[in-house]
């Protein structure tokens, strides 16, 4: 028996079509969701180290600031070092440090702010204040 709609040329090319363009739009749109998320956990990443930048730089500042003769100048200088060495790049721009002498301790202070990849994250502002006791002039 031959059956003349199964084997239509038109009637099988009609099918396919609307088949392969739905399965394209789906792999457009899940791609996209795919990146988003990918792109979002990345930048969760390095805001977190970045803060971590900021948190190694302030400690190591105010260790250095802390030594015998080094005082509040070596204090910022090794804390921006620090920074710069940890991070480096145009990122941390707006982060700043401060170095300050407050009872017989070294007080390394960081403020400023990192600003997200993706406009719907909200910026992150750092204010962090470490504290070592001075070591005793010789």
């Amino acid at each position: 028996m031959n059956d003349r709609r199964s084997s239509h040329p038109r009637r099988r090319a009609r099918t396919r079509r609307p088949v392969r363009g739905f399965v394209s739009l789906e792999l457009v749109v899940g791609f996209t969701l795919f990146l988003g998320v990918v792109l979002l956990a990345i930048n969760l990443a390095v805001l977190h180290y970045a803060q971590g930048a900021v948190r190694a730089a302030a400690e190591e500042g105010a260790r250095a600031g802390a030594a015998a003769g080094e005082g509040v100048d070596g204090c910022r200088a090794t804390a921006i070092a620090t920074f710069d060495d940890v991070l480096g790049g145009s990122y941390g721009s707006d982060i700043g440090f401060d170095c300050v002498e407050r009872n017989g301790a070294m007080v390394a202070r960081a403020t400023g702010g990192f600003t997200p990849w993706i406009a719907l994250m909200p910026g992150v502002n750092v204010d962090l204040e470490v504290v070592v006791a001075k070591e005793p002039e010789p």
